[in-house]
């Protein structure tokens, strides 16, 4: 059955392969899945109004029981289609403020090799307890926002690279993509 509707819509496969996966994530964030689940976004006023094509967000939450003190992560890949680069840039550009979820920009501190894709800004909240960055840009028609965390800081620190490899990632998958979504 699944076979005969990936035949009948084979933009779904690239849907599927548009978030990034398990192999993705870097080896220390993936000791073991406790969770991942994939599930559309409640589409807003603007996302059809621009003519939103697919938006949705695959969650992963991670630890490590094996030693203490445990490590805790929580990833967060969520995107948003649209029929053109330009209708994708105008959502963006309009949801910048609400997708940082009030997190300070850092984006002007950082080199320029942090940034992915087009109009990246990345934003991070400060915390005693956990690091984490969201990142949000667009590749071709897509808008992604990727937000990562990592509890327990005394572990081992999360740093800004360790986010930029898993949203590079995300932008080539969005980039191999992008093109068949569209088309559909």
């Amino acid at each position: 059955m699944a076979s005969q509707i990936m035949e009948a819509f084979p933009y779904l496969v690239d849907i599927v392969n548009l978030y990034l996966e398990y192999p993705d994530l870097p080896a220390d964030m993936k000791p073991q899945i406790l969770n991942k689940q994939f599930q559309p976004l409640k589409d807003e006023e603007l996302f059809h109004r621009l003519g939103g094509i697919h938006s949705g967000v695959t969650q992963y939450v991670t630890t490590d029981v094996s030693k203490p003190p445990q490590l805790f992560n929580f990833f967060n890949d969520t995107r948003w289609v649209f029929p053109t680069e330009d209708l994708a840039k105008k959502y963006h550009q309009d949801k910048l403020a609400m997708h940082s979820e009030g997190a300070e920009d850092i984006t002007k501190s950082l080199s320029p090799s942090a940034l992915v894709g087009k109009d990246c800004h990345i934003f991070s909240s400060p915390n005693p307890k956990m690091t984490n960055f969201f990142y949000l840009f667009q590749v071709k028609n897509v808008v992604v926002k990727m937000y990562v965390a990592r509890f327990d800081r005394q572990h081992r620190e999360f740093k800004l690279g360790d986010a930029t490899g898993i949203a590079q990632k995300a932008a080539q998958r969005a980039e191999a993509c992008s093109s068949h979504i569209q088309t559909q």
